[in-house]
């Protein structure tokens, strides 16, 4: 297994580039510096045991009418043909060339699963769920919460609900990141949908972008502009105070 902090899902575990729509086995782990595997599944009989597999995605199909795999469809409003797998304009770096989702041409599932293997008390976490939008069937949330091994709920995050795509707060194939910190010791991260009236009774998750470790999250590209604004600004003052 490679060696990875932050998990982009651009290669498997042993760091070769994965083929679009590959499985990744049920166990099959990825392992940070300090010793951490984590492992990714589904459970589709609601026993807290991941029985489906996660797959790879790749974002160079843009047909979702001819891919009958894959990831999330874009800014369809519930009629197809779509765009999959995407990224907003300003977010294709970000969204990479692979991201993961639940194996086969299916949404049905109960909860995904990240299972931890860790030699020392983990306490932090944070990664990516893509395209959390909204279309004529419903809209989309999930929530997301870390468990201790005693099964214990030690925190949960709550994603905003989805927006059509014409909102400017949509999240339409862009990323919503969500991240832990200060907890007391990460066993497993369990995301499941929302059941609540309006919400789609199935829908897809496209997950990227995690560190089993750290609640450091790669910042959106519209934060990284104000930043870089933000010291444009303080140094085009320094320089006229000057």
């Amino acid at each position: 297994m490679a060696s990875a902090d932050f998990i982009t899902f651009e290669t498997r575990p042993n760091g070769t580039t994965p083929l679009d729509d590959e499985i990744i086995s049920l166990g099959t782990g990825y392992t940070t510096n300090d010793g951490v595997t984590v492992t990714f599944g589904f459970d589709t009989n609601s026993d807290g045991v991941a029985d489906l597999a996660a797959a790879y995605e790749d974002t160079l199909d843009e047909n979702a009418a001819v891919e009958p795999e894959f990831g999330y469809c874009s800014s369809n409003y519930g009629s197809f043909p779509c765009t999959s797998d995407q990224a907003a304009t300003g977010y294709e770096e970000q969204l990479g060339d692979f991201f993961i989702r639940a194996s086969g041409a299916q949404t049905d599932w109960d909860s995904f699963i990240i299972q931890y293997d860790a030699p020392a008390a983990v306490t932090a976490a944070s990664g990516e769920i893509w395209d959390i939008d909204r279309g004529n069937l419903g809209w989309e949330k999930f929530y997301v919460s870390a468990y201790d091994d005693l099964g214990n709920v030690l925190a949960t995050q709550v994603s905003p609900q989805g927006m059509y795509e014409h909102n400017p707060a949509t999240l339409d194939a862009k990323p919503w990141a969500w991240t832990f910190s200060g907890l007391s010791d990460i066993d497993k991260i369990v995301f499941t949908r929302s059941t609540e009236p309006g919400a789609k009774d199935y829908f897809p998750l496209g997950f990227n972008n995690f560190n089993p470790t750290s609640a450091a999250v790669v910042p959106e590209p519209s934060t990284a502009l104000l930043v870089g604004l933000g010291l444009a600004g303080i140094a085009a003052r320094k320089r006229t105070l000057g």
